[in-house]
């Protein structure tokens, strides 16, 4: 379990909050690690909320919202780094906007394709099931602006299906 939450917040900044029984004095640095690199971040501002310390940080480098990364502190205390406001900034709709009509599942008889968006997830999976109720489950590829794909050959008329997606350390 965490000892602390970070949130990213926009495509350089990340909040981290850190409950003031975990560290009572404050934490002189964070990084961010995954995706094989690891980010050092500039802590701009401190602030008290309550029974929490919000550090607002800066980072340069470019985090990947499909990918896990995680933010640790200067004793090794780690948090999974979870997708914050950074949904709402316009430069996220700009990168992720997807204006295709290919969404969802298209059959044929040889094959059947899947497509969902969420850029926001680290994986996704597709949960098959069919006429007699035996299930089977696929990873789903990520493709670009927040397009997750999946390509099945054979015939799947009347299986049922749903998404397992992993967001914000939950799968949904």
């Amino acid at each position: 379990m965490s000892k602390f939450y970070s949130y990213l917040d926009d495509f350089s900044i990340i909040t981290i909050i850190v409950p003031v029984s975990y560290r009572e004095n404050d934490i002189p640095g964070f990084k961010v690690v995954g995706n094989e690199e690891e980010i050092e971040l500039e802590i701009e501002k401190i602030e008290i909320l309550g029974p929490d310390k919000k550090y607002t940080c800066r980072f340069d480098g470019y985090i990947l919202l499909n990918k896990v990364y995680y933010v640790l502190d200067d004793q090794g205390g780690s948090s999974e780094l979870f997708t914050g406001k950074i949904v709402r900034t316009e430069l996220f709709d700009d990168i992720y906007y997807y204006e295709q009509s290919d969404l969802g599942s298209s059959y044929r008889r040889d094959r059947t394709k899947f497509k969902l968006w969420t850029p926001v997830a680290k994986y996704i999976k597709l949960e098959l099931v069919d006429k007699k109720g035996n299930h089977e489950i696929q990873d789903m590829e990520y493709d670009n602006q927040g397009v997750w794909y999946l390509r099945l050959r054979g015939d799947y008329e009347g299986y049922k299906y749903r998404y397992i997606s992993y967001v914000n350390g939950k799968e949904h």
